[in-house]
């Protein structure tokens, strides 16, 4: 799938959090998440390229804990009052 499907779904959208899968492999070697206040995301993975899926909803955590050959899950977030957290959510 083109980085570009779905690119017009995104547009206008809040992000709420994003999710950051590293040290996977054997490929893709990385995802990143984008999830919207509408629990919708948009995934970019791969090594030299970067390839997306855009508009699945549900759990981005979950879906992100299904790679186990990821290295380390970490959710970036504001709370209510716009303070920032780092939280580290490997399986």
């Amino acid at each position: 799938m083109s980085i570009k499907d779905g690119i017009f779904e995104v547009l206008g959208k809040t992000i709420k959090e994003v999710i950051v899968n590293e040290g996977c492999g054997p490929y893709p070697e990385y995802h990143v998440f984008l999830v919207f206040t509408d629990d919708s995301f948009y995934e970019f993975y791969g090594a030299g390229h970067v390839n997306s899926i855009s508009e699945l909803r549900g759990d981005a955590v979950g879906y992100a804990k299904a790679f186990k050959s990821c290295f380390s899950i970490c959710r970036y977030y504001k709370d209510d009052d716009g303070k920032c957290f780092n939280e580290n959510i490997t399986k």
